[in-house]
C-alpha cells in the first residue's frame, strides 16, 4: 500500500478475546511462554488508514486476525471488522478527531487480498537476499531456493 498511496497509517496490536466453554461461561485464557512468562494474545488487529497527499483519509480498514497460522485461502476482507467494534473491544479510540462514517471501505478502494503462497515466498526470499551481509548467508539462502525448486 505504501507504493500507492502517499499515506498509510496503521494501528496494530495485541487482543485477548474470551472463550466459551461447555456451559456458556466465558473466560479469558491465553498461554505464556518463555522463563519470563510473556502473554500470548489471542488475536492481533490492525486499523489502517490510507490517505492522499493533504493527509486526508482516502479509505479505512479495520481488522481482526486470530494469532495463529491462518494458511492463504483467505481474504484480508475475512477478518475485516466494525471500527467500534475494535476499539470496544481494544478498549482504544484510535481516530477521535475524524468522522470515520465518512471514510470509504478500504477494502472497496483496495482489493485486501493477501498474497499466495507462491508470491509470499518469493517476497521472503527478496527479504533475505536483501539482508544477506556475507557470502556465506548469501549461499545458505541460494541453497534454500535451489532446495525449494
Amino acid at each position: 500500500m505504501c507504493f500507492f498511496y502517499e499515506g498509510v497509517r496503521i494501528f496494530s496490536g495485541p487482543l485477548v478475546w474470551p472463550t466459551t466453554d461447555e456451559n456458556g461461561l466465558h473466560y479469558v485464557k491465553y498461554p505464556v511462554i518463555g522463563k519470563n512468562k510473556v502473554s500470548v494474545p489471542t488475536h492481533l488487529y490492525k486499523v489502517i488508514i490510507i490517505e492522499n497527499d493533504k493527509s486526508e483519509p482516502l479509505g479505512l480498514g479495520a481488522f481482526i486476525v486470530p494469532n495463529q497460522p491462518i494458511g492463504f485461502e483467505h481474504s484480508l476482507k475475512d477478518f475485516q471488522v466494525d471500527l467500534k467494534k475494535l476499539e470496544r473491544s481494544s478498549g482504544i479510540i484510535f481516530t477521535p478527531k475524524l468522522d470515520t462514517v465518512k471514510i470509504p471501505d478500504l477494502c472497496q478502494i483496495d482489493s485486501c487480498n493477501l498474497m499466495k503462497r507462491d508470491k509470499f515466498e518469493l517476497y521472503m526470499i527478496g527479504r533475505k537476499l536483501q539482508g544477506a551481509r556475507s557470502l556465506k548467508y548469501l549461499e545458505k539462502i541460494w541453497s534454500e531456493i535451489e532446495t525449494k525448486n
